[in-house]
């Protein structure tokens, strides 16, 4: 299914994402990603703030700009260490959606779903 205006935000909750998290579900090394894109097309000035016990302030990633869908990959990020599972925030100056997926280098079915703005502004 598509997404609907209304599903479009300026602020996204992820409340669960990983780096290399594991056993679980008899599978190790669990990876989630996320797939950022502007609601309307305009270029998106994005910042994420990831949370967990190690980040109770959070920790704030390089801004980047997505002029077009962008991903980001927790385990290409060296600040997340191994074993992390946390939440975070996906901040932008224009509306947008998110897609959120996790899957594991010991299976070949990645599962996905779709993160709606959990605050309006």
């Amino acid at each position: 299914r598509g997404f609907s205006g209304a599903e479009a935000s300026t602020q996204v909750v992820l409340p669960v994402i990983d780096r290399n998290f594991g056993p679980f579900g008899g599978k190790k090394g669990w990876n989630s990603w996320f797939r950022v894109q502007s609601w309307d097309g305009a270029p998106a000035h994005v910042r994420v703030v990831y949370y967990a016990r190690q980040f109770p302030t959070g920790l704030l990633r390089e801004a980047f700009s997505a002029p077009e869908a962008t991903t980001i990959f927790q385990a290409a990020d060296g600040g997340l260490p191994d074993g992390w599972v946390g939440s975070a925030i996906v901040i932008s100056d224009q509306p947008i959606v998110v897609l959120v997926g996790v899957d594991s280098a010991s299976t070949r079915a990645p599962s996905c779903s779709n993160a709606r703005g959990a605050i309006r502004e």
